[in-house]
């Protein structure tokens, strides 16, 4: 009963982050990394379209950043999003979560634990769901982990 219950139940949690600097800060305890890449000019017109950003802030900024052909180098999967076509993007991003879940749900001795998505709102909004499974969390920690409550 219990914890250990739970987790031999569970063939493979699989939790997707969006971290900053991932790559720049070591990408301690992420297992499977994705990079969503749109190139540097696209990158830059997107950025700048936001509130508040200037070419001074954004150079700054990008200054602190891998460039984006080493963080794609580095990245265990890569969601091209340079064309406009958003569902190709979710395809490839579909096509990611199901080879990190099939491969991981096979191999128990090594199961899939995180994963990091650099989204930034581009395939879809992403605070909704975070924000979801935030609020969902400690409902959920009492109803299968007990002890942990």
């Amino acid at each position: 009963g219990g914890h250990s219950s739970v987790i031999r139940d569970q063939t493979c949690w699989l939790v997707g982050v969006d971290i900053p600097l991932l790559f720049e800060t070591g990408a301690e305890g992420i297992d499977h990394t994705v990079a969503v890449s749109c190139g540097r000019d696209e990158q830059r017109r997107r950025a700048l379209k936001r509130e508040g950003m200037t070419p001074a802030k954004l150079d700054a900024i990008l200054g602190r950043q891998l460039a984006d052909e080493d963080r794609v180098a580095r990245a265990d999967f890569v969601v091209e999003t340079d064309c406009y076509d958003k569902a190709r993007a979710r395809g490839q991003a579909a096509a990611v979560v199901e080879e990190l879940w099939g491969a991981s749900s096979l191999d128990e001795a090594a199961p899939c634990r995180a994963v990091s998505f650099d989204l930034d709102n581009t395939l879809w909004p992403t605070w909704p769901p975070i924000a979801e499974a935030k609020n969902a969390l400690p409902s959920l920690i009492r109803a299968h982990v007990p002890g942990a409550a």
